[in-house]
């Protein structure tokens, strides 16, 4: 992959310096001000604060063929205090690219990339970009958390009128351009086909990611078992006719891991698959049902939370089996609003679950039962005006078996905010 950046960095500077000044300049600004409440991340204590993000973002076409993106970012959460370090002892090395839990300085830059129009449908984007793919289940800018991810990345993408394809690059941990004698990079490749080949058929996918993290076991933070790597490959399919349509996908981990059992390619396949119906007054009503399941050993790349498996943030898709009921209501061209109801259960029951960090805070004791819980979610929106969005919900989980018996109580999390969405 390092191959293709040069060889696609040397077109883009002969392109970039071929081209004709041409200045034209285009802004645009999101933000938004959101509370929220919640006792999610570990089941018992309880989070309650604010947090505001603002993104300007800066376009700068150079030339017709030359565009420059620059999209600073401003998030906090009001109050949160900052460690400053007394002593090299006290810094520490934290991955920024495709982290979405950064929290090290307010002020970043979300997206800062030059794109260049290499020949006809063929473009090269190079530098830092919120990348997004599919329903986000696989690679995401995870904008619903307070700082959102971002990756640093060159990305190759050749598109028709039907049919895009995306071959990309993320470096995650760049250490030889310290020294090579740190060891090898951590590095994300990827491969992404999509096309809409109908009118009904509104996304037909084709995919595979490979991460590979060749560091040297001492480089921090150890791991005896590098160098190692491994990927997914899936598809996914969306279709609609009009008054009812299916949404689906399957992936499969493959390669190595730290953990023998990754390396036979057991157990760690997914499946997540959706049926609707729209109906009513400009088809304002959409009732879906959904049902998933991911082995006991599925490894997620960098997806999205927060939303495709309940507002609370419980659970992640490792060893989760379960369904899920959608209703969403437009009420009008101001009002609409979203219930959700979810049912978990483990898949295999001589394996732990894990939430979407990759950790359990669900108890070290030992428990059999498969009923992991339910949850249900209500939101509601209000269109403010064409550019200002106030939203509400809740979250609420209940502890099934498995919670009960590892966590030694009901532990029944919750969630809760009010948004105010801006975008300019």
């Amino acid at each position: 992959m390092k191959t293709i950046a040069l060889i696609s960095l040397l077109f883009l500077t002969v392109s970039v310096q071929a081209q004709e000044t041409s200045k034209t300049v285009k802004m645009s600004l999101t933000s938004r001000v959101r509370y929220e409440d919640s006792n999610q991340k570990d089941l018992v204590n309880r989070t309650s604060f604010f947090s505001i993000r603002l993104r300007p973002q800066f376009s700068y076409e150079v030339s017709p063929t030359v565009k420059v993106l620059l999209e600073p970012q401003y998030a906090k959460i009001l109050g949160q205090q900052g460690f400053v370090p007394s002593g090299a002892g006290a810094n520490s090395l934290t991955e920024t690219s495709g982290n979405s839990s950064y929290v090290g300085d307010p002020l970043t830059v979300r997206q800062g990339s030059l794109e260049v129009e290499l020949a006809p449908q063929w473009t090269l984007v190079f530098g830092r970009q919120a990348l997004a793919y599919g329903d986000q289940l696989m690679i995401a800018p995870s904008d619903s958390g307070v700082y959102g991810r971002s990756f640093d990345a060159i990305k190759l993408r050749w598109a028709s009128e039907v049919w895009s394809v995306d071959l990309l690059q993320a470096q995650i941990v760049e250490l030889t351009a310290v020294n090579s004698a740190n060891g090898g990079n951590k590095e994300l490749s990827g491969l992404y086909v999509t096309g809409s080949p109908s009118e009904s058929i509104k996304a037909l996918d084709l995919y595979a990611f490979y991460l590979a993290d060749n560091r040297d076991p001492g480089t921090a933070p150890v791991d005896a078992n590098r160098p190692f790597g491994w990927g997914t490959y899936g598809s996914r399919i969306v279709t609609d006719f009009s008054a009812w349509g299916i949404k689906g996908e399957v992936a499969q981990n493959y390669g190595q891991a730290n953990t023998s059992t990754f390396a036979e390619n057991k157990d760690n396949g997914m499946i997540d698959a959706e049926i609707w119906t729209r109906w009513g007054e400009a088809q304002g009503s959409r009732l879906g049902s959904e049902v998933f399941q991911a082995g006991a050993f599925w490894k997620d790349l960098y997806p999205t939370s927060f939303v495709p498996l309940g507002r609370a943030d419980v659970v992640g898709r490792r060893n989760l089996t379960g369904a899920a009921i959608h209703y969403s209501q437009v009420v009008n061209d101001r009002w609409s609003g979203d219930l959700d109801l979810f049912y978990f259960t483990r898949t295999k029951t001589d394996a732990l679950l894990v939430n979407n960090s990759g950790t359990t805070p669900f108890g070290s004791a030992i428990s059999d039962a498969r009923d992991v819980g339910s949850e249900i979610d209500l939101t509601a929106k209000y269109k403010w005006d064409q550019n200002v969005t106030v939203s509400v919900g809740v979250a609420f989980f209940q502890a099934g078996s498995y919670i009960k018996d590892t966590a030694g109580d009901t532990r029944s999390p919750h969630y809760g905010y009010v948004a105010l969405d801006a975008k300019y």
